[in-house]
């Protein structure tokens, strides 16, 4: 048995059908995760943009785009006659769409689950939802260039980002401008340019969540007269994206996207900040994490119904299961996914009223982080933080999911008291 085999066969009982299917996105980001881990990177292939199309497969692209009301920075092609429109409708909607409308022949592919592409001519093009995508720029700290895994000086990692900016395959010149701008201190966008920023919710989401990171470790180091800042290279810091380093100590600090759809905590982080101070986590807590993290998204939902759920809430599982029995192993259509999210966001809602004070308390005293939500002025591009301190947090569960993303596991939404 060669090694990738048996790696195969140690992760199969993860996935619906026993194996990963890299033509599902829930299963691919699943492999991801596991294969992060082991530090091992995914990296996309290079993708260019709509300008760079080649004409045949520009006006197939036009064509598609009026059909749908899409604009053209929703395109990525992956040659000069193939392209990605990506999209948070889901692909179900769309592929029967440009099916109906008789312009692009039938799809290619699967048709149960609507993932087939279409080929016209020479040119192909399919859907891939948005959300999936939020790593297409590279902004993250382990992607841009920035010294890991030890104090560095914070004029040291501004010179290495302007070089990491510049060398970025996937930005173009505005948003290059823009970055380096943000890192210099030297505003020299015009108001249509940063209006173009700040429109474009594919960069601006991943800036905020990636390389939001990076600069506003940058500014609260600044505001904090921090020495030097530490970037993690890996997971061995549960909670804490980086750490500054001042005169009077350390400070550990968790960035987050100040937008509302954040990522969530994961419950296995702060179980292991207790353990290592010699407590046991409340035995509800370490109940509610098994049950998430030992089975898949739709199991576990199911699961924490049947352990935590009111009487109502499991006789409409009940219902749902009886409805649809093979619910776990396949793909759900649209519909049956709303379904399905009406049960996870009530299981979420009731475990809330029951736990939520043990969730925040558990947090308040064993989680000595300062939780800091960046984003610039998007006038003069100076620096905003909302900062969450050590013993001011509230926290509850959230689900992340939504009709056209279901495939995240529950985790902890933390906000200030």
């Amino acid at each position: 048995m060669d090694i990738i085999e048996k790696f195969l066969r140690q992760i199969s009982y993860k996935f619906p059908k026993g194996y990963p299917d890299i033509n599902d996105d829930q299963d691919m980001l699943m492999l991801e995760g596991i294969l992060k881990k082991m530090g091992i990177e995914l990296q996309e292939a290079p993708q260019i943009s709509y300008n760079q199309l080649k004409p045949e497969a520009k006006k197939v692209a036009d064509d598609v785009l009026q059909l749908l009301g899409f604009s053209k920075d929703q395109i990525k092609g992956t040659s000069g006659t193939q392209f990605i429109i990506y999209t948070d409708i889901p692909r179900e909607i769309l592929v029967q769409k440009v099916e109906d409308s008789g312009k692009f022949g039938s799809r290619r592919g699967d048709r149960a689950d609507a993932r087939g592409n279409f080929k016209v001519g020479n040119v192909t093009f399919l859907f891939k939802p948005l959300k999936t995508s939020g790593e297409y720029y590279n902004l993250k700290p382990q992607t841009m260039g920035i010294t890991l895994d030890k104090y560095v000086p914070i004029s040291q990692i501004q010179q290495e980002l302007i070089k990491g900016i510049q060398a970025n395959k996937r930005l173009d010149d505005l948003q290059k401008k823009f970055l380096t701008a943000l890192v210099t201190k030297k505003d020299n966008l015009s108001p249509e340019e940063k209006q173009t920023i700040f429109k474009d919710d594919r960069f601006y989401g991943e800036f905020l969540k990636n390389f939001g990171e990076i600069i506003g470790a940058i500014e609260f180091g600044l505001s904090k007269n921090a020495n030097a800042i530490f970037f993690p290279g890996k997971g061995n810091y549960p909670l804490i994206d980086y750490l500054l380093k001042t005169d009077s100590g350390t400070i550990q600090v968790s960035a987050k996207s100040p937008k509302g759809q954040g990522n969530t905590v994961k419950l296995p982080d702060l179980i292991r900040l207790i353990q290592d101070t010699g407590n046991k986590p409340d035995p509800d807590l370490l109940k509610i994490n098994d049950i998430i993290n030992d089975n898949t998204l739709k199991i576990g939902t199911t699961e924490l119904i049947r352990a935590y759920g009111d009487s109502n809430l499991k006789s409409k599982l009940e219902d749902f299961t009886t409805k649809y029995p093979d619910y776990a192993e396949r793909r759900l259509t649209p519909e049956e996914t709303i379904e399905r999210l009406e049960l996870e966001r009530e299981i979420v809602k009731q475990l809330n009223s029951q736990f939520s004070p043990m969730f925040t308390k558990a947090f308040n005293d064993y989680v000595d982080v300062v939780y800091i939500k960046y984003s610039p002025n998007k006038s003069t591009l100076e620096p905003e933080f909302k900062v969450i301190d050590e013993e001011n947090f509230k926290v509850k569960l959230r689900t992340k999911n939504s009709p056209g993303h279901d495939s995240d596991k529950i985790g902890f939404d933390v906000s200030k008291v």
